[in-house]
């Protein structure tokens, strides 16, 4: 459409006075111009004005209901244009067609880009007049840029396309007349209506829906807790809404949502439940259409944010973002509508077939006067005995967890619908409060335990603490799950390793599993480490306030909530030190000895760790996290073992390393040689290295006599990684150069350790990933060998190398989220070295340009540890000066500092024209 069109149109749009409940009353003076033309002027106006509304906030309930009618005055002015001129061309002299509007657009709930689904409806054997027309119709809607779902049927056609396939059966029940013969219409009604009086076929339709519903979620996250959730398809969302709806009219019931209360499957707050969340969800639909500018149902990341803000979400003054508020209303609207759909759903079905009640009967097996096993799901004896006897419904949680059986359906209604019960008496009584701890004291399927207890609300009751974070999210594309199931999902991580499920990946972790003292002090830390999320300030100091409230009603002793105390406190630690500190600095090592205090304290946070992460989401746990976790804790435990808390022991243990390397190459080298390479190699090296290394070091030090570049790799074990190691002549650009080579290869730095001898050569040791290629890692090492002699030697500029990989911008890939940046120096991490964190956008080539900005400024690296996290970049550099001192001068560190800030600032990306296997080289 034409810019003067588009301004003529609006400029008609005040004077107007559009009345969203008549909206058509400007139609007629539109639509007098040509067709096509009238046509585009139309849909303008009105996607101008819908959006207007929308912004206006107007009720979503009716601008699905507007956008409808419009589509319907655009069909029908289409049709009596050009029905007549068919009719004539082809001497058509028979009934004329019937449109038919169906699925949502038969309801009239279009939302703002929907597809406009159509049946073509005839009584007579097609011809050329139904061809044409269609035709005509079809490439004028195309040509609108509309997206239209069409068939072209007869009667006989429709009844034999939804007795084979239940989604054209649906989509039939939900039919409206637009144009043409009322009693075609009625008839096909009649058709549909006549087939589902069978109640063979009612059964058929309604599991072929539950089927298609489960197939359906599957597909779409198989969770309502999905990072980026589908609001037509995904778990809770308008299909979900629909089908309760479709399931009534396939029972020959009313179906709205206030028949489904006479009916019974609905009380009435589900049903407010319900028509808000339908109503929630039509909104964000609409706007995700309007900023796609097309039909677009999944939430995605980037726009999760927009959304929010259109929607009026704000972030609180207490740090909860308002995409995190926003997000948290979705998934507890999304959550009500799942659980009240598979509760609407089960009666519907078990109302459905006469033998439900009798398998029951048959099933079911007798625990006590109270708890039954029904269907192999664990069952009441009915709903009355929670409110007799209050305590059984934390005795129910306590026998699901000693059977290890799943709550039956209707026993977990039972539940959801007495919550209210669960009061401070409940919550003070001594023998709930015991069972409590009891079920917390065992790790045998506690996680299955405190989930059920989540998804019933009972927990919410029993913890009120725990409430605040139902559905609550962290916006990032780390966290993949809402803190209150990672929560959970965390401490089921520990049922898993008891129940045997990782005994072949995580042998030393149950280990240390068995060791610990008192398991329900670690189940209860590592259940509540993120309550304090939301609170404002330090989460970690402020859950450890709100879990001294909790342990002190569940009667806990001072020394153990002091232990949970100390959990919670200290959760982010070990991550902390294992993936960004120098795990070969003794004193390091010797500090977080100190503060853990107990050895039982040490197991506990080392499995607190190991949970958090592995919950966090599938992409957080890595083999190279466990590498460096288990790192940390096997010298941490070694240090508390033997007592070594002094500088002193350390000094004696390097004298004792140095001895058993003499003793082992024993008469292989000359001793001469042996004492010479271990004399010029610095303190940290021996804690850094294993003996088998060291022998391979020194091979490469003897071999560096005749050679100015010593190089070898080999794989990394079970770990999926590689390691190189670069024997050469010291100089301040060697790193640099080194990551400069890499990256033109595209292997990916995970960890680098650079070694600075005494004499004026340096080892570097890195742990990498190869790309993927067709040629072998030994074929690729090659050429990254002779890269580096080449850089090295003068003979090629590392640019030019780099230069050569480089692709266009428009195939480079665009940031998901881009994280904030910030570079820290810190002088007491180390009693040597300047060690410098950066927090980064993840780019192609970062890591060179630190390298090469540090060396720029006279730094040399001393050990370079590396962490992506999705888009975020942690990275840390333990650094010296050019005379091997710490960094302290005050103008020095701020020129260092805004250096490296305006390069990680940098919007400029190296970008490779090879498949890489990480971008931050």
């Amino acid at each position: 459409m034409s810019s003067e069109i588009q301004t003529s149109i609006q400029d008609s749009f005040e004077p107007i006075g559009w009345d969203a409940h008549d909206f058509v009353r400007y139609v007629p003076e539109i639509l007098q111009n040509p067709l096509k033309e009238a046509c585009q002027n139309f849909l303008f106006l009105c996607n101008q004005q819908l959006k207007l509304l929308h912004e206006r906030n107007y009720h979503a309930e009716q601008l699905v209901g507007i956008r409808s009618a419009m589509i319907d005055k655009l069909l029908l002015h289409i049709l009596e244009t050009i029905e007549p001129e068919v009719r004539q061309k082809t001497s058509h002299r028979g009934p004329g067609v019937t449109l038919v509007a169906q699925g949502g657009y038969g309801r009239s709930e279009m939302n703002v880009y929907s597809d406009i689904d159509i049946v073509f409806l005839y009584s007579t054997k097609k011809g050329a007049y139904i061809e044409t027309l269609t035709e005509k119709v079809l490439y004028l809607l195309w040509d609108l840029e509309l997206e239209v779902g069409h068939a072209t049927r007869t009667l006989a056609d429709c009844k034999k396309m939804f007795q084979e396939d239940s989604t054209v059966l649906t989509a039939l029940l939900d039919v409206r007349l637009l144009y043409g013969n009322e009693s075609l219409f009625l008839e096909l009604k009649k058709t549909l209506a006549d087939y589902l009086k069978s109640s063979s076929n009612q059964q058929k339709t309604i599991q072929a829906k539950l089927d298609e519903r489960k197939k359906r979620i599957a597909k779409y996250g198989g969770s309502v807790f999905v990072l980026e959730p589908n609001v037509k398809e995904g778990a809770g969302t308008l299909r979900d809404l629909q089908l309760l709806l479709w399931m009534a009219k396939i029972k020959g019931q009313k179906a709205t949502y206030q028949d489904l209360i006479q009916n019974g499957y609905l009380d009435e707050d589900e049903e407010k439940k319900l028509v808000m969340a339908r109503n929630f969800l039509w909104r964000i639909r609409n706007e995700l259409h309007f900023l796609a500018e097309r039909k677009a149902d999944a939430l995605t990341f980037q726009h999760q944010e927009v959304v929010a803000q259109k929607l009026g979400f704000k972030d609180s003054v207490d740090g909860i973002l308002g995409v995190e508020q926003f997000m948290q209303t979705y998934y507890s609207l999304a959550y009500d509508v799942y659980t009240i759909t598979d509760k609407v759903l089960r009666k519907m079905k078990a109302g459905g077939f006469g033998f439900h009640q009798l398998i029951q009967k048959i099933t079911t097996r007798k625990i006590d006067d109270i708890f039954r096993i029904v269907e192999g799901q664990l069952s009441i004896k009915n709903r009355q005995v929670f409110i007799d006897f209050p305590v059984s419904m934390m005795r129910l949680f306590s026998h699901m967890q000693e059977k290890g059986l799943a709550l039956h359906p209707e026993t977990r209604d039972h539940v959801r619908s007495l919550v209210s019960t669960v009061n401070d008496d409940f919550r003070n009584n001594p023998e709930n409060i015991k069972i409590f701890r009891a079920i917390l004291n065992s790790y045998s399927n506690l996680g299955d335990v405190l989930m059920a207890m989540h998804e019933t609300h009972f927990l919410d009751a029993w913890m009120p603490e725990f409430k605040k974070l139902r559905c609550r999210v962290q916006h990032d594309v780390y966290h993949i799950y809402t803190i209150d199931t990672h929560s959970i999902f965390a401490v089921n991580e520990l049922s898993k390793l008891v129940r045997g499920d990782y005994d072949a990946k995580f042998p030393f972790y149950k280990e240390a599993l068995q060791a610990v003292v008192h398991p329900e002090l670690l189940t209860l830390g590592l259940f509540l480490h993120d309550i304090g999320k939301g609170e404002g300030g330090n989460h970690s100091v402020k859950g450890a306030v709100i879990a001294r409230k909790i342990t002190e009603r569940l009667q806990y002793s001072q020394a153990e909530a002091d232990a949970v105390d100390f959990l919670i406190q200290s959760h982010l630690i070990m991550p902390h030190l294992s993936q960004r500190r120098d795990l070969d600095d003794p004193e390091l090592i010797i500090k977080f000895a100190r503060s853990m205090g107990t050895m039982d304290n040490l197991n506990m946070l080392f499995l607190l760790t190991w949970g958090d992460i592995r919950a966090v989401g599938p992409e957080a746990w890595t083999d190279w996290k466990d590498v460096l976790l288990q790192k940390l804790y096997k010298r941490t435990h070694e240090v508390i073992t033997k007592g070594e808390f002094s500088k002193e022991k350390t000094i004696e243990r390097i004298a004792r390393v140095k001895e058993t390397i003499m003793s082992q190459f024993g008469d292989k080298y000359p001793k001469e040689d042996s004492q010479r390479f271990l004399s010029v190699m610095p303190p940290r090296y021996f804690f850094a290295n294993e003996d088998r290394d060291i022998e391979k070091h020194f091979l490469m030090f003897e071999k560096s006599k005749t050679e100015k570049l010593v190089s070898d790799h080999r794989e990394l074990g079970e770990f999926n990684l590689k390691e190189i190691t670069i024997y050469t002549l010291n100089a301040p650009h060697v790193f640099s150069v080194i990551t400069g080579v890499m990256l033109a290869h595209g292997i990916n730095i995970i960890h680098a350790d650079i070694f600075q001898t005494t004499h004026g050569y340096v080892l570097v040791i890195l742990d990498v990933t190869f790309p993927v290629s067709r040629n072998s890692v030994g074929q690729q090492f090659e050429s990254v060998q002779k890269a580096l002699g080449d850089v090295l030697l003068g003979q090629t500029k590392i640019a030019d190398l780099i230069d050569k990989q480089k692709i266009p911008d428009y195939l480079s890939k665009k940031p998901v989220q881009k994280a904030n940046s910030k570079v820290v120096l810190d002088n007491d991490v180390s009693a040597y070295y300047t060690v410098i964190d950066v927090y980064a956008h993840d780019r192609l080539g970062l890591l060179y340009d630190i390298a090469r900005v540090l060396n720029e400024h006279g730094c040399f690296i001393g050990l370079s540890k590396i962490s992506t996290k999705v888009e975020q970049v942690t990275d840390v550099f333990y650094v010296k000066d050019i005379f091997g001192k710490k960094i302290t001068a005050a103008d020095k560190i701020k020129i260092i500092k805004n250096a490296l800030q305006k390069v990680i600032d940098s919007q400029e990306e190296i970008k490779f024209s090879r498949s890489l296997s990480g971008k931050h080289f």
